[in-house]
């Protein structure tokens, strides 16, 4: 009777440790997982700062079109002036540099929403695979 209860309790420590190993198993995936979220979030931050930029360029682009069409404008009023052509050729250059500048501008938030997005798909892929080893054990 004794060997019986010595073995039975030899299972039941070895269940109790295989347990507490799946209690760390999950506990070390949920913290992953929480990271993950974490991340997710952070990455969310910042795309909205990204996007919060790129709209910003875009204003600063159409104000610069804005000033480079009044300037052509002014241009046209000027054209007889020698030293007025001068002041519209400065003006006109000026415009086209803001322009060059913002659409470069623009150019790179697109890039990084980019790579932020394809950071985030990566992140939720990882995360629901995780999810789905986690319910399969």
């Amino acid at each position: 009777l004794q060997d019986k209860v010595n073995t039975l309790q030899g299972a039941l420590n070895a269940a109790n440790a295989q347990l507490a190993s799946k209690d760390q198993d999950l506990a070390n995936t949920v913290m992953e997982v929480s990271q993950l979220v974490a991340e997710v979030s952070r990455m969310e931050e910042a795309q909205a700062g990204a996007a919060a930029a790129l709209a910003a360029t875009e204003r600063l682009l159409s104000a610069a079109k804005s000033e480079a069409d009044s300037w052509r404008a002014e241009a046209v009023k000027l054209t007889d002036e020698l030293v007025a052509e001068r002041q519209v050729s400065d003006k006109l250059r000026e415009a086209s540099e803001l322009a060059e500048d913002a659409s470069a501008d623009k150019a790179m938030v697109e890039a990084e929403m980019v790579e932020v997005l394809a950071q985030l798909r990566r992140d939720l892929s990882r995360a629901e695979a995780r999810n789905k080893e986690l319910q399969a054990e």
